[in-house]
């Protein structure tokens, strides 16, 4: 053990140490990456679908329905029968 060294001052120094340290808070920021990403994407598929009529189902969408419904009638007859 150091006698030169007086244990307040290396007490003063370590909390002076830990006031410097920043503290981040990792959740928040992925959070707020995923919202901004999500909402930079919304911005472009509004923009992409500006002259396309809505109204009509993409390939996509039209196979999830597929999808959808007949799981909910393979639900149904299994239940039911």
């Amino acid at each position: 053990m150091k006698s030169s060294e007086d244990p307040l001052k290396s007490l003063n120094k370590r909390q002076e140490n830990m006031k410097e340290k920043k503290t981040r808070n990792n959740f928040r920021d992925m959070l707020g990456d995923y919202y901004l990403t999500n909402r930079k994407i919304s911005k472009e598929t509004e923009e992409a679908n500006k002259g396309r009529d809505t109204s009509r189902l993409t390939k996509n969408e039209k196979l999830y329905l597929t999808v959808i419904v007949v799981g909910l009638i393979l639900i149904g007859i299994k239940y039911l029968l």
